[in-house]
């Protein structure tokens, strides 16, 4: 059995191990800001094991300005 991870924990690993390291070589001077919102027991901190069958992974929300977002 693997060791349980809180959903805050799991989510900023992501971010830092995978998702800022290609942010920072492919958009060095991008400004934003990242985190994670919204509603659920991850957000709150309140996860547990039980918890993980409903919006419980690795993820995050970016924000740009608006003259960053590229369409």
């Amino acid at each position: 059995m693997t060791k349980f991870i809180k959903g805050l924990e799991l989510c900023e690993g992501f971010f830092n191990e995978y998702a800022k390291p290609i942010i920072d070589k492919y958009f060095p001077d991008l400004q934003y800001s990242a985190g994670l919102i919204g509603y659920g027991s991850d957000v709150l901190g309140y996860d547990d094991e039980v918890s993980r069958d409903h919006m419980w992974g690795p993820r995050f929300y970016m924000f740009l300005s608006e003259s960053d977002i590229y369409i």
